[in-house]
């Protein structure tokens, strides 16, 4: 019987949301823009008959000379600006160059992006779900700071650019063309709410993003722009760095529990040491000094080492993550009974029973033969799913075993 394709899908969002592939942080950006101003969800815009290219947006700048002074009389020069600064191009000098997106300059670059060529695995929604779970209120005044950076010049109750405000020359070019765009509106699609296995570094990306935009007024927005894009990167590799030691251990141990719950978590962003205490802590040597020193390239090499030789148990804790999803979700009358958190999971046993087993063929009679699940989590017994099975199975108790925690 051939895998079907849940089952090879790697993604598992009550881990990670990422897929985990090659990512561009402009793509990340451009699609967490929508969620920063939906609070959460995604966006959708009426279809449009092609991809926009480099031609659209030069031949929009030239037919307004009352907005781009000038531009007319040099289409080419135009062009070539528009190529290779206030755009964000894949394949570029190739035949198949294509735009992908205005750069993220702006929260309403995201109406103009070509939806293939601007995937980005899902780390969008990671970094806006690991804000949103952020403790102590940072998450929240973070995102705000990042809707009141990214949204210069727009009234986001009506959605209308606003020339009262100033900003730099391709935001102002982006906003101009803001208005060729037809409304856009939210997804009715419900998005998935998962905490972060690890809230610390949550807490973490939260506080340094607020660091930063407290740096505004003195960085040129292009620039801050690139250093925002450089901070989210580096804390979503921290993260699933984290993950790769967290996640085998807590499925070995069938529990997540402290000190990983939200509760007792001992990261702080506002201490010196804001990591001490944390189990999980991810040691790296970096060599960033004499390229001959081969001390340090030693060094270096068995950091990177301890790293990727965890990918394989990482993996394989997935997966069985992925399997106990799976018996969580049989029951679809049920399904929303089943949306706990996964620190709150510590034991699970299946077990076959039947009441009136069949003794000369030594099997179970079908109508009575039942899959239960229980939780044996200490002070919470209880039988959470129970089902009949149409599979006659072998008279006695099957062995227990334990599901994942994850």
């Amino acid at each position: 019987m051939s895998l079907k394709g849940r089952d090879n899908e790697f993604r598992t969002p009550r881990i990670s949301y990422l897929d985990f592939k090659h990512i561009e942080m402009d793509r990340v950006l451009t699609m967490l823009f929508p969620r920063l101003k939906y609070d959460g969800y995604g966006s959708r815009r009426p279809p449009r008959g092609g991809d926009l290219s480099v031609e659209v947006f030069r031949d929009e700048f030239l037919k307004h000379p009352e907005w781009f002074a000038g531009f007319d009389a040099f289409p080419e020069v135009v062009y070539r600006w528009i190529e290779t600064d206030p755009m964000d191009v894949v394949n570029r000098g190739k035949t198949n160059q294509a735009v992908a997106a205005p750069r993220p300059l702006h929260g309403n670059t995201y109406k103009f992006r070509n939806a293939r060529h601007t995937r980005d695995y899902g780390a969008a929604e990671q970094i806006y779900w690991m804000l949103f779970y952020a403790r102590k209120t940072k998450g929240q005044a973070a995102r705000d700071a990042l809707k009141q950076f990214f949204f210069p010049g727009i009234d986001l109750v009506m959605d209308r650019y606003d020339p009262n405000i100033a900003v730099d020359v391709e935001t102002q070019a982006i906003l101009r063309l803001d208005h060729q765009v037809a409304q856009d509106m939210k997804d009715s699609k419900e998005p998935e709410r998962h905490p972060p296995l690890c809230i610390g570094q949550a807490d973490l990306l939260a506080d340094d993003i607020l660091r930063l935009l407290a740096y505004e007024p003195y960085i040129p927005r292009s620039v801050l722009v690139d250093y925002l894009k450089t901070l989210m990167a580096f804390h979503l590799a921290l993260y699933h760095m984290r993950l790769l030691f967290m996640l085998p251990r807590m499925v070995k141990q069938r529990s997540g529990g402290d000190p990983c719950s939200p509760r007792e978590c001992p990261v702080h962003p506002g201490n010196s040491m804001a990591l001490d205490g944390c189990p999980y802590q991810v040691p790296l040597m970096v060599d960033m000094g004499d390229p001959l020193n081969e001390e340090m390239h030693e060094l270096a090499r068995r950091s990177a080492d301890r790293v990727y030789r965890q990918i394989p148990a990482f993996v394989q804790a997935n997966f069985v993550v992925k399997s106990w999803m799976k018996w969580r979700n049989i029951s679809a009358g049920r399904r929303e009974n089943w949306l706990f958190p996964l620190q709150e999971i510590s034991w699970w046993v299946i077990w076959c029973r039947c009441s009136s087993p069949n003794t000369t063929t030594n099997e179970w009679p079908i109508s009575n033969f039942d899959w239960q699940v229980w939780s044996k989590q200490p002070g919470k017994e209880r039988t959470i799913w129970t089902r009949r099975s149409a599979k006659p199975q072998p008279w006695g108790w099957m062995s227990s075993r334990p599901l994942s925690r994850s």
